[in-house]
């Protein structure tokens, strides 16, 4: 897997993550911080410096697209399994849908809507 790098959303960095299942490569894009915790693509809400998301950090230090089966502290996102997209959809279709339930859950606080364009770039 390959990692493209390019700085995207106030300061974060959006890897584009090379990645395949049911034997379709796929391009995810994922944010990161500038120390290289990834934020969930639901909620914006900061991961782990070694696990998050759909990424991993390999022994050689670089981030590998895989999904990571870790849950979302914040909104229950479980990366590889709940954000699957329905066939002819895209993930970022996935993250749309349990964003807006997460939203819905949280009754819409501006809080969690601020962490989401702050972090995502998304205006919700």
């Amino acid at each position: 897997p390959t990692n493209l790098v390019h700085p995207v959303l106030m300061g974060n960095l959006m890897r584009t993550l090379i990645v395949s299942w049911d034997d379709v490569v796929r391009r995810i894009p994922i944010a990161f911080t500038d120390d290289g915790r990834s934020l969930c693509p639901v909620c914006g809400v900061e991961g782990g410096e070694e696990s998050h998301v759909w990424a991993y950090k390999g022994q050689d230090g670089i981030w590998v697209g895989s999904p990571s089966f870790d849950i979302c502290p914040e909104c229950g996102t479980l990366f590889g399994d709940s954000d699957i997209p329905a066939p002819g959809e895209s993930i970022e279709d996935s993250w749309s849908v349990l964003r807006t339930r997460y939203l819905i859950e949280k009754h819409w606080s501006e809080n969690a809507r601020r962490r989401i364009r702050e972090n995502l770039g998304i205006d919700v």
